[in-house]
């Protein structure tokens, strides 16, 4: 009987240490492949086309994993069953078939970027002013098979059971879920994305949509002045510039009453500033892209006499990025052709130096030859790079008559629509009320600091910057015939969480202004400080003047209840999302939370630097950001 037990017990410790052995050189394999699945995530997560050779890599490297765990003996998955002493197989196991289900969504993603951009990086999938719908939609079922994969590898990782006294496997699946998580998001917007374009191209018959190229270099809420228009004409996949030019065409077309049924959000500025509904100016205000954009399609539907079935907003950063590697085109009234690397310079700058003649024709000029390129584009992969880039950077915002495409635009974070979140939000938004084009050389800076209470309320404090740099010299149609020299006066907006309450802003004296030119003397309103709801938002607007080497300033001190908010765990969770309003210049982020007294800190996600429990953040606006801790207190909360 005691030789029995010890015979099972010596083939049990066999069983095991041979599982072990093997567990260890698939772990090695599994270590050697990961770098190469990565690499390609990575790329294909920022929006570059990886080449042939690295999927080859990431092919070979898994088909080489998966061989191994094939030929691996019977003692590998009998090891990985037994209760606790098979904990290290059984997370190796569950590592290699997730990373199996990741090399299937790679040979997904190779196929995907070949019939897209061809072998070579070519592709007749869009020419002449043309997308290959029949084409499109082949490509649709392999879009929609990609988050199936991501899914299952994320199931496995999840299924890797906590290894006692070896602290390597925990921090390896909290990595991995973290990159699977975003993976997942991204293959979820991808496939989002390809059911959107058949529709927007006109699969089921011809749209309409009316193209608002803004101009940073004189800020609104939406991004930038309505510079110049374009009418797009969309049927079947053929893409036809109908018509173009300078904003104020429809503007003075439309008129400026009988407008309808404005939204609250849009119908606060024109009723604080005293504005007319103007597309250029008035209509925008609102950062809340959707409804500037809704009002943008109704007078853009009576001024052409036909109905508008949406509205994209692009700026000169946009087209730029769309024009790389697409060459250059002629506009007669500018001398040098324009390409990728200087239609910002031209549209914000360089225009100002022309003739008012020259002024007056370049914007459609500009719109005409800039799309005669992208309608015919040389490397489609590098255009779709630079338009993926733009929709990030807010350069470009969508909205459409169509609700079903609304909301998809909006999953998809390409709608300019207002997202607080359930957490903090901070959004500085700035409308420049006279005519000039200081703003292009014009930043923001928020600095931000909340001190947390132990019930996870906050008190906040934001103070915002307006910083003038123009430089000397400048002419009029540029720096303004103003006193100061490039005189900035602009409504400052900042957007907080709607429960936001007992503000108080510093200065609280109203600013007046007045400048009379020949008998018409310019008013701009609101002289005070003014509030308002805005979805779930409450902003906060003041007017603010800046001049070179006077920076205009205000300080808003707010309560926030609830701020931070309770796990089941007990312990607190604190996120802060930043919008991102598109500048010429990115506004400049200082952020300080101090937490409770007491209070650990738990795990961070972001570039938080903590010290002495203050958690602070820095950085540079190019697109939204988010950024999050976890920490607990004496007392768990309830």
């Amino acid at each position: 009987m005691l030789v029995g037990v010890l015979v099972l017990g010596a083939l049990f410790l066999a069983v095991l240490a041979d599982g072990y052995l093997q567990s260890y050189r698939i772990g090695k394999k599994l270590e050697a492949t990961y770098p190469k699945l990565q690499a390609l995530r990575s790329a294909l997560s920022a929006g570059r086309i990886p080449d042939h050779e690295t999927f080859r890599e990431a092919f070979t490297a898994v088909q080489d994993l998966r061989a191994r765990m094939d030929g691996a003996r019977f003692t590998f998955r009998l090891a990985s069953d037994v209760p606790f002493l098979g904990r290290p197989v059984r997370a190796v196991r569950m590592g290699g078939l997730a990373v199996e289900q990741i090399g299937r969504m790679a040979v997904l993603a190779d196929e995907l970027v070949t019939k897209l951009f061809g072998p070579s990086g070519h592709t007749p999938l869009f020419h002449n002013g043309r997308i290959d719908l029949d084409q499109l939609n082949s490509i649709l079922p392999i879009v929609e098979e990609m988050p199936s994969h991501v899914s299952a590898a994320l199931a496995d990782v999840q299924a890797m059971p906590h290894v006692p006294f070896v602290s390597r496997f925990d921090r390896l699946k909290a990595r991995t879920l973290s990159e699977l998580n975003a993976a997942q998001s991204f293959a979820s917007r991808a496939a989002s994305g390809f059911r959107f374009l058949p529709g927007f191209l006109g699969e089921n018959g011809p749209r309409t949509y009316f193209l608002a190229l803004q101009n940073n270099a004189d800020q609104r809420g939406t991004g930038g002045a309505v510079l110049a228009f374009g009418i797009l004409r969309v049927d079947h996949g053929r893409l036809r510039l109908a018509r173009a030019g300078p904003i104020q065409e429809l503007d003075q077309k439309v008129g400026y009453t009988h407008v309808y049924a404005i939204p609250p959000n849009v119908r606060f500025y024109l009723k604080q500033a005293r504005h007319l509904p103007r597309i250029n100016n008035g209509l925008n205000f609102t950062a809340n892209f959707p409804a500037a954009a809704r009002m943008w399609a109704r007078q853009v539907g009576k001024a052409v006499g036909a109905p508008v079935d949406g509205a994209i907003a692009l700026d000169p950063v946009a087209v730029a990025h769309a024009l790389q590697g697409q060459g250059s085109f002629r506009a007669p009234a500018f001398p040098q052709p324009i390409d990728a690397h200087n239609v910002v310079h031209v549209t914000e700058s360089g225009q100002y130096q022309l003739s008012k003649a020259g002024q007056a024709a370049l914007p459609q000029q500009l719109v005409a030859g800039a799309f005669r390129l992208l309608l015919n584009p040389r490397d489609l992969a590098t255009m779709a790079r630079g338009v993926g880039a733009a929709l990030a950077e807010k350069r470009i915002q969508l909205w459409f008559v169509h609700r079903k495409e609304e909301l998809l635009v909006r999953s998809l974070g390409w709608s300019g629509a207002l997202d607080p979140g359930k957490g903090d939000f901070l959004l500085v938004t700035q409308n420049k009320r006279i005519p000039n084009k200081v703003d292009l050389y014009t930043h923001q800076e928020l600095r931000y600091s909340l001190r947390l209470a132990p019930s996870g309320d906050g008190q906040a404090s934001a103070a915002i910057r307006l910083v003038n740099d123009t430089p000397p010299g400048k002419p009029v149609y540029v720096a303004g015939p103003w006193n100061p020299y490039a005189l900035n006066l602009s409504m400052l907006d900042l957007y907080v969480p709607k429960r936001a309450r007992d503000v108080v802003v510093t200065p609280s004296s109203p600013l007046r202004f007045s400048y009379l030119r020949g008998p018409h003397a310019i008013d701009v309103q609101p002289e005070g400080f003014v509030q308002h709801h805005d979805g779930q938002t409450r902003v906060y607007t003041k007017l603010v003047k800046a001049w070179p080497g006077h920076p205009g300033q205000l300080t808003y001190a707010y309560q926030i209840p609830r701020v931070a908010t309770c796990l089941p765990d007990g312990s607190f969770s604190y996120g802060l999302r930043i919008g991102h309003q598109p500048v010429a210049r990115p506004t400049v982020v200082s952020v300080r939370v101090q937490l409770p007294a007491g209070a650990e800190l738990r795990s961070t996600d972001g570039d938080w630097t903590v010290s002495g429990g203050v958690a602070v953040l820095h950085a540079q606006l190019y697109r939204d950001l988010e950024a999050s801790f976890v920490y607990t207190t004496d007392r768990p909360c309830r």
